[in-house]
């Protein structure tokens, strides 16, 4: 893993290669299979994951990725109240879902390098069985398990429920 240092100057140091690097090129890393953690200097905090976001957004051009609508309810649920930690699970959880489903499409296609570990799903997403997939259905898709179809419905009647209390001020 590659240790890259953030100075309060906004600069990215590359601890192995003792050289700056830049947004392309910490991307262009990451690309290349690098597993790399980004450290505040000044705090020694872990700000891997603010880095690599703003990699995201500046250097790869994803803000198209996120709609507006998206965006307004993120900068609205940013203010503490009511709904703030329940939008900002439902959303951690979702991407965590996507970033285990990836992680098992690359490793089905062969994309991944061998000596990268897989992503440690949170407690909210655990990772997918490792039984062989479900052979698809009619438009590709593969057929629901049993027992996860009945978890979500379950999940999706507790989300309703409290979308209810929270709208009914209960």
């Amino acid at each position: 893993m590659r240790i890259i240092k953030k100075y309060s100057n906004r600069r990215l140091y590359d601890t192995s290669t003792s050289t700056y690097v830049n947004f392309d090129q910490l991307a262009a890393l990451v690309r290349a299979g690098e597993e790399v953690k980004v450290l505040d200097v000044q705090s020694g905090e872990d700000i891997t994951r603010a880095t690599l976001l703003q990699v995201v957004l500046e250097s790869q051009g994803a803000a198209a990725l996120f709609p507006p609508g998206l965006l307004h309810r993120i900068i609205r649920f940013s203010a503490a109240g009511p709904g703030q930690a329940v939008f900002l699970q439902q959303v951690g959880m979702g991407l965590e879902l996507l970033d285990v489903q990836l992680t098992r499409l690359e490793r089905q296609m062969g994309w991944f390098k061998a000596d990268v570990p897989p992503p440690a799903p949170g407690p909210a997403a655990p990772p997918p069985a490792e039984d062989e997939p479900p052979a698809a259905e009619e438009g590709g898709r593969p057929p629901p398990r049993p027992a996860a179809e009945a978890e979500l419905d379950a999940l999706r009647e507790r989300l309703a429920a409290l979308e209810g209390r929270l709208r009914g001020g209960r």
